[in-house]
């Protein structure tokens, strides 16, 4: 299937007119034919194989790739020494913006920052451990996103899936999250702007919005795109939209503001699920839920108006920890199912339950955040997941969310059982190549033992994670409160 490469190939490519998106198609079916008959091929010789692109060509956007892949790195690196609180971020800033003048062709941001005395040589190991952890889970998001894609299309492509793939390449070579402003690769060659470019918003409309991740600096109040906020910095970006750290100017509330890209906006699925997202996260008020403050529409943008968490989510406490002590993943966990406990009363199922979407505050409240592809029960959902639709994360998917079966809380319950296996032996109870493979061992291999992983488990807590991740609903928890119960019982005896 695509990687991460080909898909940056693919960006800078399109960006610059080499190859148009019926042609780019071609060239990524026939890396995934490819992968099916066990031989590697890049799209970059796809292309020239397929007469799509000349060797020449070819080689100078794949030049243009690896500095690209380079200094996302870089500004990797940098971000994690930021948020580790190693280096304040006007130093990382200076270093990064000296590394684009010279090319990124002199020493690196690591070496500078040990040079400076500012980190140590074992602080930077640590940072590029992290760097690789990082790295390594923004290319399988980006390469299960494509995989998923390249199979949903099949054998048929036209027009209409255009546009889309355009705008799939525009968000799935960006990196996930961040605000350096280490420059992009340089351009091939002068190309008129790609398909994607006509469809993203006006450059009066965007000025705003990138103003934040340029400077990294707040915006004057009459410049920003969204009427009454704010944007003070940008915390991450997702499928559905960049996360701005943001003001209220009324109230002076600190938020998270969740704001839909205009290209996103004109596709009515993508707007109705981000509506849906807002009308379940406004109906609920959990002190285990992000909770939702606003929802609305301004200077074509929709945005959604979070509360903004100071904490960790907790696959990043997986990946510092190895694994999170038995006791407060329990606890976790049980903080967990009490917000499922509520979302149930209003009808919503979560279906995206894992590490990433909790985060846990230095208090150690867990608080569960990102319901972007909430299902309410109360609403009809045949528009957003027709039968057979897989929606979710493979690594978390309960076997009837696998099958596309219609759904109840007992498949968050499930999601939240593997959840739990994650967090107190550190590894995931299925795994494999591809995302077809990772549904088929829900849908049919045994639950692993957690005692492999980590043999100080107690029984109390294996007997819990085997019924949340029982295959059939009827077998698990019935309802959130029973695993909340169950686990109060073992945190108090």
């Amino acid at each position: 299937m695509p990687s991460l490469s080909d898909v940056n190939f693919g960006k800078i490519a399109l960006r610059n007119g080499l190859i148009q998106p019926d042609g780019l198609w071609q060239g990524l079916r026939d890396v995934a034919v490819a992968y099916e008959q066990g031989r590697e091929k890049v799209l970059a010789e796809a292309l020239v194989e397929l007469s799509l692109m000349v060797k020449n060509q070819a080689d100078r956007v794949r030049r243009a790739e690896a500095l690209t892949q380079h200094i996302r790195a870089e500004k990797m690196l940098g971000r994690l020494a930021v948020q580790q609180g190693l280096v304040a971020y006007d130093v990382v800033h200076r270093h990064l913006e000296s590394l684009k003048q010279a090319g990124f062709r002199q020493g690196g941001l690591g070496q500078m920052l040990v040079e400076d005395g500012v980190i140590s040589r074992n602080q930077l190991e640590g940072l590029f451990d992290r760097q690789t952890l990082a790295m390594a889970e923004q290319r399988e998001h980006v390469e299960t996103m494509f995989s998923t894609y390249l199979q949903g299309l099949g054998d048929v492509f036209n027009g209409d899936e255009a546009a889309k793939l355009a705008s799939l390449f525009e968000e799935g070579g960006e990196s996930s999250s961040g605000s350096f402003s280490a420059a992009p690769a340089p351009a091939p060659e002068p190309a008129p702007p790609s398909p994607a470019a006509a469809t993203s918003a006006p450059k009066e409309a965007r000025v705003g919005l990138e103003a934040v991740s340029e400077t990294g600096r707040p915006i004057n109040p009459e410049d920003c795109p969204i009427y009454g906020y704010e944007l003070l910095g940008e915390l991450g970006k997702g499928s559905m939209g960049v996360v701005y750290k943001a003001r209220h100017f009324s109230t002076g509330r600190i938020v998270a503001l969740k704001i839909l890209p205009l290209r996103l906006a004109q596709d009515t699925a993508y707007l109705e699920r981000f509506k849906r997202e807002a009308i379940a996260a406004m109906r609920m008020n959990h002190d285990n839920i992000v909770r939702a403050y606003d929802f609305g529409g301004s200077e074509e943008y929709y945005y959604l108006a979070l509360e903004f968490v100071e904490g960790t989510p907790l696959d990043v406490c997986i990946a510092q920890q190895g694994k999170i002590p038995e006791m407060e993943a329990l606890k976790i966990t049980g903080q967990v199912a009490a917000a499922l406990d509520h979302a149930n009363e209003f009808g919503v199922v979560h279906r995206d339950i894992k590490p990433e979407n909790i985060i846990l505050t230095s208090g150690g409240t867990a608080k569960l955040s990102d319901f972007g592809i909430v299902k309410l029960l109360d609403m009809e959902d045949s528009s957003l997941t027709a039968p057979g639709t897989t929606v979710g994360t493979p690594y978390y998917i309960s076997p009837e969310q696998a099958r596309g079966d219609d759904l109840d809380i007992r498949s968050d319950l499930y999601s939240l059982g593997i959840t739990l296996f994650h967090l107190v032996t550190g590894e995931l109870p299925f795994s494999g190549k591809t995302q077809g493979m990772v549904l088929l061992k829900h849908l049919t291999e045994p639950l692993p033992d957690p005692l492999v992983f980590n043999d100080r488990l107690s029984a109390s807590t294996i007997q819990i994670i085997t019924k949340m991740a029982a295959k059939k609903p009827e077998e698990r928890f019935q309802r959130p409160r029973e695993v909340t119960e169950a686990i109060e019982q073992i945190v108090s005896s």
